[in-house]
């Protein structure tokens, strides 16, 4: 983050400032503005064509028309669900099951960081800038011989009526839609609890390792979209449990609220795994240089390429792999 002027550590949520360091401003912007990329807006690809052993074309909905980009190397890069969504969607004659998919193991190994959110009442009041965000411990990533993960600042949370309405779509959502009419009765009293649960607290977020089952998975639906299966074991179940004593102990100087979130589907944080790396053709979707096995002019650089999770954020892990694999295109070029 840059901190301009009037920067409100908008980490978790979308502004208008131009100081966030994600990828439309430090990898997409320079692309175009000074290197000569071309960004294509109202695109959809829909598959890729397949020639052999060899991506022969990338075919794509462009505004009410169809349109082919072909190249020596295709790179995908959809993160974690949008990938094999997309490889699914490329069935051909070599490739019956999708593109790469000889292992049938594209979509499944779906993991998802079992996140949990803790607003820390300080004991004193000295924090009271929302860039608050560059504290985390890892003094329980390894615990007594089981893995559990990290802790990380969270951030400035979204403003209150972004939460509100986020609120708002979950009740939507669930089974106790029927609530809805209350829900706008009972507005002015939510609003009041969630300002009383966050003001002036450090909200931190505790992030579990969860582990590739292949039955968690990505797959496309008929509509278009994705679907997505991912159910917790009974032993992440128990882990979850175990992380949250562990950091409620060492809180006990302090007043905090837990919010739990790891169990809610509807919090896909981090996705990853779903064409995992491996050396193996038959148990993996890409080798150690994140080409496709048998499709050597197609690589993967998203979250997709983890063989396991780890317990910490991996956007850094991914941007540093996406160095190492474009240093290998440069090489094979």
């Amino acid at each position: 983050c840059e901190y301009v002027d009037g920067c409100e550590g908008c980490q978790g949520f979308l502004c208008a400032k131009n100081c966030k360091n994600d990828s439309s401003r430090v990898c997409l912007e320079p692309a175009v503005n000074q290197f000569g990329a071309t960004l294509l807006t109202e695109c959809e690809v829909t598959r890729l064509e397949v020639r052999g052993d060899q991506v022969t074309g990338v075919v794509c909905r462009l505004q009410n028309g169809e349109i082919r980009l072909r190249g020596k190397v295709v790179v995908l890069a959809g993160n974690a669900l949008e990938t094999p969504r997309l490889l699914l969607n490329s069935k051909s004659a070599e490739w019956p099951d999708g593109l790469a998919n000889d292992s049938l193991t594209v979509g499944r190994n779906l993991m998802r960081h079992l996140i949990d959110i803790w607003a820390i009442k300080p004991k004193t009041s000295t924090v009271t800038s929302p860039n608050f965000k560059e504290l985390a411990f890892n003094d329980f990533y390894l615990s007594s011989n089981e893995a559990f993960g990290s802790v990380q600042s969270f951030g400035a949370l979204p403003p209150l009526p972004v939460i509100v309405a986020g609120l708002r779509q979950e009740l939507k959502n669930s089974d106790w839609h029927w609530l809805q009419p209350f829900f706008f009765l009972g507005k002015p009293f939510l609003q009041s609890a969630v300002h009383h649960l966050l003001d002036g607290r450090v909200v931190m977020a505790s992030i579990l390792e969860d582990l590739p089952y292949a039955d968690n998975h990505v797959h496309p639906a008929r509509d278009s979209s994705i679907a997505i299966r991912y159910q917790m074991r009974p032993a992440e179940r128990t882990r979850v449990a175990t992380f949250r004593k562990k950091l409620g102990r060492i809180l006990k100087p302090f007043r905090f609220s837990l919010l739990k979130q790891a169990e809610n589907n509807d919090r896909i944080a981090h996705a990853c795994g779903t064409c995992r790396m491996g050396t193996d053709a038959k148990t993996s979707v890409v080798d150690s240089k994140c080409r496709a096995h048998h499709v050597p002019n197609l690589y993967i650089v998203d979250a997709s390429f983890f063989p396991s999770s780890g317990g910490t954020n991996p956007g850094l892990t991914i941007a540093a792999n996406a160095l190492r694999v474009a240093e290998e295109i440069k090489k094979a070029a």
